[in-house]
């Protein structure tokens, strides 16, 4: 059994607190998906009043952020981060990620 520096409990928790630590912001959290074909993977969805965004983990530790216009579905941001645990780079990413968001606004 290979072993990945993430479980797929550990990554939706971690998006659940960043969903609360948002509330009141303007940025919503709408769904959050995940699968376990292949390499287990989860999803959360994001909202603003002129994006959507996404956030795609894997349990090997590869997180991808994602910001589309949502007048035209145009992409504004993307960035790629590699992690073994929830630690200061992967919290400056998720931050710049909100960065972008709110700059839309």
């Amino acid at each position: 059994m290979t072993h990945y520096p993430f479980n797929l409990p550990q990554i939706v928790s971690w998006y659940r607190a960043k969903g609360r630590a948002l509330e009141g912001s303007g940025i919503s959290m709408l769904e959050i998906r995940e699968s376990t074909e292949h390499v287990p993977t989860a999803g959360v969805d994001f909202q603003s009043s002129r994006s959507y965004a996404n956030i795609t983990t894997w349990v090997t530790g590869a997180f991808d952020f994602l910001i589309l216009r949502a007048s035209d579905g145009e992409p504004l941001y993307s960035s790629h981060v590699d992690a073994t645990e929830i630690n200061e780079t992967l919290e400056e990413a998720f931050t710049e990620f909100i960065r972008n968001i709110s700059a839309l606004e």
